[in-house]
């Protein structure tokens, strides 16, 4: 933070909105390419506790990141040259767009419901769903303190003339070269997945490049409604509504995929409903935002009464959620145990 309190402010005119759209389409991409293609490559063992552990860490190292980078925007931390100023530039769209779409509330909760459908014990889930909410809360709050331990303490100064430059030409262009670096890697992931087909098995085993496609469009669709929806919040509310809205309804439209299935297991090859469920849903329920919002009630003067009352309200409406995801694992297990049977007996017959 500048000197007097002074929050570092950002100019409307240094970000061109040909850059900002390209920003809102790459890194819900980006994220979504992370996500399902190489994180659930190295987690295909289909081994739960690889799941699990993959799922916690996205959702606790997108809360370091939504704190390294909500220090920029806000400008509590303020850029010491060109690369901190490029931070400084794509913070809202790094934290609206990009780690909307890499954490997940609705992942959280279809997590802790295999959690607790699969050691037969409720509260195995809610130990689960309290413990990623609290290693959330300490994750964002260590991004914020990286954040403003490497910003500068004072105004910044050419090393040649000691007097202040404008890191802002120099900034525009890292972030040109990050642009196409990120281009660059979906497409590169693209042509992997095209070529490795035959061998690979994703999501969608039929057609995984096409799942890619599918899911990335509905990522980007996920975190812009995500984004729409958290800023329906009164101007009087005490907690975020929006973003208890955004979790809460996305949670539960995300069990559509498992809720289909158990009723007919030929859901499974839908792409659309694939894609719907994990990414829409998943983008636009926001583990990131949530841990947001308590940092910044605890910031205001009435810090502990409001933190209290969100918890309570997530906590409330996450384990509602949270009981339904299990009556649909205990259906989808009824289903899938049913076809195993039928396939049993066929065997049997032949």
């Amino acid at each position: 933070m500048l000197n007097g309190g002074t929050k570092y402010i950002k100019s409307h005119s240094q970000t061109s909105q040909a850059r900002s759209f390209l920003w809102t389409l790459l890194l819900p991409a980006a994220a979504t390419v992370t996500t399902d293609v190489w994180i659930y490559t190295f987690t295909l063992s289909s081994n739960y506790n690889l799941i699990l552990g993959a799922q916690t860490i996205i959702n606790v190292s997108g809360a370091f990141l939504d704190g390294f980078f909500s220090a920029f925007e806000s400008g509590d931390a303020v850029p010491n040259g060109p690369k901190t100023e490029a931070v400084h530039l794509v913070a809202g769209e790094m934290r609206t767009f990009g780690l909307s779409t890499f954490t997940s509330w609705s992942g959280m909760i279809n997590i802790a419901a295999g959690m607790g459908f699969a050691r037969s014990n409720v509260l195995v889930g809610l130990a689960y769903i309290l413990m990623c909410i609290g290693c959330g809360c300490v994750a964002h709050g260590l991004g914020s303190d990286l954040a403003q331990f490497i910003s500068a303490p004072s105004s910044i100064l050419d090393s040649t003339t000691n007097i202040p430059y404008n890191p802002v030409p120099r900034a525009h262009k890292i972030l040109d070269l990050w642009l196409a670096g990120m281009t660059i890697y979906i497409l590169t992931t693209y042509v992997y997945i095209e070529m490795t087909e035959p061998y690979q098995k994703f999501w969608a085993e039929k057609s995984p490049s096409n799942q890619l496609v599918a899911s990335v469009i509905f990522a980007v669709g996920g975190a812009y409604t995500g984004n729409i929806v958290s800023k329906l919040s009164p101007k009087n509310a005490q907690i975020p509504i929006g973003t208890v809205l955004c979790n809460t309804t996305f949670s539960l439209l995300s069990l559509s995929m498992n809720f289909l299935r158990g009723i007919n297991p030929l859901w499974s090859e839908s792409l659309l409903l694939r894609a719907f469920s994990i990414n829409f849903c998943g983008s636009a329920s926001v583990f990131s935002r949530h841990i947001s919002g308590l940092s910044l009630l605890y910031s205001k003067s009435s810090k502990g009464r409001l933190v209290i009352l969100n918890v309570m309200v997530n906590l409330i409406l996450a384990a509602t959620v949270y009981w339904i995801a299990l009556e649909v694992e205990i259906l989808l297990h009824k289903a899938e145990s049913n076809v195993d049977s039928m396939k049993n007996s066929d065997t049997d017959n032949r």
